[in-house]
């Protein structure tokens, strides 16, 4: 199993509902590709983005904070780059 299966796993265990904040309905953004990834192994997604009403038709938070009340996991989708940079 790699890291990833194994992070997965323990979010699996964790709870089903996932924010992905930065949700976005254009197909080659990052926030979209995560979004819909995660739906298709059968997790509650929570779009979060101020910018848009509806992604891959769920309802959008406005903010991070709007969708507490819901619970679940927090997540971010950024670029690679965007990444790498956050981490060094």
């Amino acid at each position: 199993m790699t890291p990833l299966d194994e992070a997965m796993e323990r979010l699996r265990d964790r709870g089903s509902r996932i924010a992905v904040v930065g949700a976005s309905n254009a197909a080659y953004k990052f926030g979209n590709i995560i979004t819909l990834d995660l739906l298709n192994h059968g997790y509650t997604v929570l779009p979060v983005n101020p910018h848009e009403r509806q992604v891959a038709g769920l309802t959008v938070y406005r903010d991070a904070d709007g969708r507490a009340e819901a619970g679940g996991h927090r997540g971010r989708g950024h670029a690679p780059e965007v990444t790498r940079q956050i981490l060094e």
